[in-house]
């Protein structure tokens, strides 16, 4: 009995310390990336993977070849905290998603303004 226990805890300890970029993605999955192993996260698409790194191909056009650590999986949902490209302005703001589907979102920002957008103008990054 002792030994089952042993080895139930000792999953949960393995199981929780794994990170959360823990691969493999499959091909063409939705991810979020670090470009260039900044620390903003850009919605991407798995392109490859090789040699073990992931080739991202990010929404906006550019595309990077990333360690394991600069990846996780995609898990934005109502209520997630992002920073966009406000109507396309170059102008940043931070906002919260209220609707997301597929490549689409709505976003409700911190000032009350309300856009549809892509997620290709949209990052996560550490806040203030």
């Amino acid at each position: 009995m002792l030994r089952v226990i042993t080895f139930a805890v000792s999953c949960v300890l393995i199981m929780c310390t794994l990170p959360a970029h823990a691969g493999p993605y499959k091909q063409g999955a939705r991810v979020l990336a670090q470009y260039k192993g900044g620390d903003k996260w850009y919605v991407g698409k798995v392109a490859a993977q090789k040699g073990g790194k992931i080739e991202i191909a990010f929404l906006d056009g550019d595309s990077d070849t990333l360690p394991p650590g600069h990846v996780r999986a995609f898990d934005w949902k109502v209520g997630t905290k992002v920073k966009c490209n406000f109507k396309r302005t170059d102008s940043w703001h931070w906002g919260a998603v209220t609707s997301l589907k597929g490549d689409q979102v709505k976003i409700k920002y911190d000032d009350g303004d309300v856009e549809d957008t892509s997620l290709r103008y949209c990052r996560e990054e550490p806040t203030p």
